[in-house]
């Protein structure tokens, strides 16, 4: 919800020249803007308690401030903080960052996903709190999420979908030349039709300059031919199909410059 927020799983458009600016600093930003929005008590913002260095909680920084602010906290809520990490490397209990580790005290949890070897970077979000009064505050527990880039936020599962994400930017610059402006967004929840909750892959949203057409359409990549993960992505497609258009491309196109093709051809 916090990167849904801060819109963390969005690629803009292109500036009219050159490149755009992409920043650890400007992703956190973003973040801690958008934590404004949430609350981790009555009356607490998660914004008030958000860190994204190691060393916050290295030095005791965090602790400080956390056991200072303890008595303003509503009855029944115990004082939390949390860590936002751009990790280089998860295991088990350790958040390695460039600026230094984090031991998290349980298992830290992740997708499955990671355990098919996924490469960092990752985002990890852990909670520290007062496990026992002997101990103090602790990082308690963790959530690591892999990331497309260190400077960009997108939630990723797996390989493939980096390179989606690279061959989508490529698309950017290429369409630029041509005239078009794109914009992409992941989903990160289900959106609601008529048909039921259906979560599109990709969202590739369109403003053709030379003819002023503005539109948008869902990418669906498949991954699979069996005969149970094809009937699942017709329906899929069927759902998909009740709010937007549709481009349906096999998971071999992902990494060259037939998937920019395809696409290409849509907008033309």
């Amino acid at each position: 919800m916090l990167l849904e927020a801060a819109h963390a799983n969005v690629i803009g458009g292109l500036p009219r020249e050159g490149r755009p600016d992409f920043d650890i600093r400007k992703e956190f930003l973003r973040i801690k803007r958008a934590a404004e929005l949430f609350e981790i008590a009555p009356g607490i913002k998660l914004s008030d308690h958000l860190y994204t260095k190691a060393i916050d909680y290295e030095s005791k920084r965090l602790h400080a401030i956390l056991r200072k602010s303890a008595p303003k906290w509503p009855a029944g809520y115990a004082p939390q903080a949390f860590l936002l990490l751009e990790a280089n490397e998860i295991g088990g209990t350790t958040v390695s960052t460039g600026l230094g580790d984090v031991e998290i005290r349980n298992r830290i949890q992740h997708t499955g996903i990671i355990r098919a070897e996924v490469d960092p970077p990752f985002l990890a979000l852990a909670v520290v709190g007062e496990h026992s009064k002997k101990e103090g505050f602790l990082a308690l527990r963790a959530y690591a999420q892999p990331i497309y880039k260190g400077n960009q936020f997108i939630p990723v599962e797996r390989h493939l979908d980096r390179q989606l994400l690279s061959d989508l930017t490529r698309f950017q610059y290429r369409m630029r030349q041509k005239g078009v402006e794109i914009a992409i967004k992941k989903p990160l929840f289900d959106i609601l039709t008529e048909k039921g909750h259906v979560r599109p892959e990709i969202i590739v949203a369109f403003l053709d300059h030379r003819t002023g057409e503005e539109a948008d359409f869902a990418l669906q990549i498949m991954r699979r031919n069996d005969t149970s993960y094809l009937e699942l992505k017709a329906e899929e497609r069927l759902q998909l199909e009740g709010i937007t258009k549709v481009i349906t491309v096999d998971h071999s196109l992902v990494g060259t410059d037939g998937i920019l093709d395809v696409m290409e051809a849509h907008i033309d």
